[in-house]
């Protein structure tokens, strides 16, 4: 009996005072943590010379599209690079309907086609290799050129236009048809968009270089977000967003500035590259974050940035 009563009197005791302490929780990670390395990718010698405008690109599923559309006098080209298998495509068609110029646009991919609207409007069929022209009409080209640009479910939207406006507009693929949305909160051009979940955030553009915004396409509204740390610049080739995760990212010169999405919170400092090519776009696969562009010789170059936490 004594037994038995020592026992519960040391069960009682554990019970009660003498349990394990609680474990100290792993800090959660922030933007802070991110560390992006960056590494050129050794890309096979081409021709391709990007002339007096620059190169243009834009991602569609694992490859890389680089193309030249200057009306200069330099030879027009489009061509694929495969990641996967490093290789260049042979020299794709291309259309006297695409004008890398004046309106200064850049190409968007639905994933599996191309499309370039500015002054004119364009489709490039990759399976076909062949451009087509889509309905275009006066009504749309008021916030054409200089507009930002982005991709998401079917439509490509666009908003501003060369002189700055809030005019919000978008094309849909499957109707061949442009339809108006609620105008913008600020009137701007050039302004960077990026698509994540069912919300287009808008970065910065001419006139509002600090504002931020989201459009909720369930809703059909705007939401007003706190200005930028820093300024949009609005340079048509040098300013790219992509998202990767909850993150967005937006590229200006070798500067990558870094914003949660969910938290609604920038890093303290952006990361900082160095050696990427010119007139570079930044895309991201899903996985990874790919800097495209044109080096020293106005040639295709692409730098893989791995996305990591410290």
């Amino acid at each position: 009996m004594k037994n038995l009563l020592t026992g519960a009197l040391l069960l009682g005791l554990t019970a009660c005072g003498s349990s394990s302490p609680t474990p100290t929780p792993t800090p959660t990670k922030t933007v802070n943590d991110i560390v992006l390395t960056p590494t050129q990718l050794s890309l096979p010698l081409t021709t391709f010379d990007a002339g007096t405008y620059p190169l243009m690109s834009v991602l569609v599923g694992a490859s890389i599209y680089f193309g030249n559309g200057s009306n200069s006098g330099t030879t027009q080209f489009l061509t694929r690079y495969d990641l996967s298998s490093n290789t260049f495509s042979s020299p794709l068609a291309v259309s006297t309907n695409v004008c890398f110029c004046g309106y200064s646009s850049k190409l968007v991919s639905d994933g599996v086609n191309i499309f370039y609207i500015a002054n004119d409007a364009t489709k490039y069929t990759a399976s076909s290799n062949t451009w087509t022209t889509i309905n275009y009409p006066t009504t749309a080209r008021d916030n054409a050129g200089e507009a930002g640009v982005t991709y998401y479910n079917g439509n490509i939207y666009y908003l501003g236009g060369r002189t700055p406006s809030n005019l919000f507009k978008y094309y849909s693929i499957a109707q061949n048809s442009w339809f108006t949305a609620p105008n913008y909160l600020y009137a701007t051009n050039r302004s960077q968009m990026a698509v994540y979940k069912d919300r287009i955030y808008v970065l910065g553009g001419t006139n509002a270089a600090k504002k931020m915004a989201s459009f909720s396409t369930s809703t059909n509204t705007w939401t007003p977000l706190a200005d930028t740390p820093f300024t949009v610049n609005a340079s048509y080739d040098s300013i790219y967003t992509a998202v990767l995760g909850d993150d967005l990212y937006i590229l200006q010169g070798e500067t990558v500035y870094i914003y949660d999405l969910v938290k609604d919170v920038w890093a303290t400092a952006p990361a900082k590259l160095s050696n990427l090519p010119s007139a570079a776009n930044l895309f991201s696969d899903g996985q990874n974050l790919y800097i495209a562009g044109q080096n020293a010789s106005r040639i295709p170059a692409v730098v893989k940035v791995v996305v990591s936490v410290k």
